[in-house]
């Protein structure tokens, strides 16, 4: 158990995970996301909502009635074998060095447009080194940044939400004048670009709730875990439909969905068109601190998985070694080095990066969560009842074969769709080239274990 001193709190817990989750998803791609689909990109928010809380519910049953709590890698080895173990513990790690990428990549392009002296590179490499700073430190400093750069969200998208309502009943202020309830279907429908094109953003809608999973990997530095975890899994729900959907639904209400700009923040495009004063630069700094903060949480969780990688062997045993603030300050400096791949991406092809991390992230997310279920699926199988559980996710099994329903669709429209296509196939040669690596692992977990 950690103690009171070092640990995380239930609050710090919660303000985590929403700070992995709400990042550039909702205020730089979901432009792109409403071009592809319309307003039903609210839909596809609310279904990959409900597919993240069913994921998160496992992950929690797990975390607080297995043993090696927040190791969801000694889960999967334990349930779904040694080489699944090794390649889902590793996807995770890359797939959360690509959403770090993409927001180091965001905020290098922010701070480049306000400021145009200073090159894209340049601002991603010292957001990264100060990210990874932070991360060296007691976990209890780490916690305390993050809630503070989460409530900067909370209170930028609430505003937005509430000036929106206002707007709605007075539609003539502020050049809105076609602001309306009626947008939602007045241009081509709910549904403008087919049914397929509704797919096509619903894997967009999962990559954006990527990062939720960390609540349970922070399971083992919570106090009172038994107690935190449950109830920030209960709040994490509500607050991310609320600023997804709700974001997203007064998006095109405010705006007729032909109009919402895709090469910028519909969000900041809607203050500027109500005439709120410097509304741009102070957009732009509050989507610094929400991109600072998705990735700090990205990396934290990179840290988690890596140490736990090298506590069963499946990846050199120096990386589950803490420091003398008890965190594991080597995988973090890996992680770093890893992630600063993404400041030479910026330098040399600086307009193009963001896409594709987006792209490749979201078909990462889709595989990762797959082997969170099977393997709740077959924990749970192995239970004499729910009765027996601490805590237990709701539906089994019809909730697991619905989700694994809903991924295998996922696939299907990621390798037929023409945007994910060429980025799909990179994807997929990564999962293949783990699993070979996974017939040459390291062996040495006694020696990992050791430093842990």
């Amino acid at each position: 158990m950690t103690s009171d001193i070092e640990g995380l709190n239930s609050r710090q817990v919660e303000f985590f995970a929403l700070g992995g989750a709400l990042g550039s998803g909702i205020f730089m791609g979901v432009g792109q996301g409403i071009h592809q689909g319309g307003p039903s990109l609210v839909l596809a928010y609310a279904i990959a909502g409900a597919v993240m809380y069913f994921v998160a519910r496992c992950l929690g049953e797990m975390a607080l009635n297995d043993e090696g709590k927040g190791n969801f890698i000694a889960y999967t080895r334990r349930h779904l074998g040694s080489r699944l173990a090794f390649v889902h513990g590793w996807a995770y790690w890359i797939c959360g060095a690509m959403v770090c990428m993409a927001e180091l990549t965001a905020i290098g392009m922010i701070v480049h447009a306000s400021m145009s002296l200073v090159p894209q590179w340049t601002a991603a490499l010292g957001a990264l080194v100060m990210l990874s700073l932070l991360n060296c430190l007691r976990v209890r400093v780490f916690g305390e940044t993050e809630f503070v750069m989460a409530l900067v969200k909370i209170i930028a998208l609430s505003i937005f939400l509430v000036m929106g309502v206002l707007l709605l009943f007075n539609h003539a202020a502020g050049n809105l004048a076609d602001a309306s309830p009626t947008n939602l279907w007045r241009h081509g429908g709910f549904f403008p670009t087919g049914w397929r094109g509704f797919l096509s953003v619903l894997p967009v809608a999962a990559f954006a709730f990527g990062g939720t999973e960390m609540i349970c990997l922070a399971s083992a530095e919570t106090i009172r875990p038994e107690w935190a975890i449950p109830r920030a899994i209960r709040g994490l729900l509500g607050r991310l439909l609320l600023f997804y959907v709700g974001t997203t639904l007064m998006i095109v209400m405010l705006l007729p969905w032909t109009e919402v700009p895709m090469a910028d923040s519909p969000i900041v495009v809607i203050f500027e068109r109500v005439g709120f004063p410097g509304a741009r630069q102070a957009m732009s700094a509050v989507l610094v601190v929400v991109l600072l903060s998705s990735c700090n949480a990205f990396l934290f969780g990179m840290a988690r998985v890596l140490r736990a990688l090298g506590g069963e062997g499946y990846a050199p045993s120096t990386v589950a070694r803490l420091n003398r603030h008890g965190v594991p300050s080597r995988a973090v400096a890996l992680g770093m080095v890893f992630v600063s791949l993404a400041i030479a991406l910026n330098y040399a092809i600086p307009g193009q990066v963001f896409g594709w991390l987006m792209n490749g992230t979201a078909m990462g997310v889709v595989a990762i969560w797959s082997l969170f279920v099977i393997a709740h699926l077959r924990f749970r199988t192995g239970q004499v009842s729910a009765r027996e559980l601490v805590y237990a996710a709701p539906w089994f099994p019809l909730g697991n074969l619905l989700v694994l329903a809903f991924f295998v669709l996922m696939c299907a429209v990621l390798a037929t769709d023409a945007g994910f296509r060429p980025v799909f196939g990179y994807v997929a040669a990564v999962f293949l080239a783990l699993y070979v690596a996974s017939f040459v692992r390291r062996h040495d977990v006694v020696g990992a274990r050791s430093h842990a």
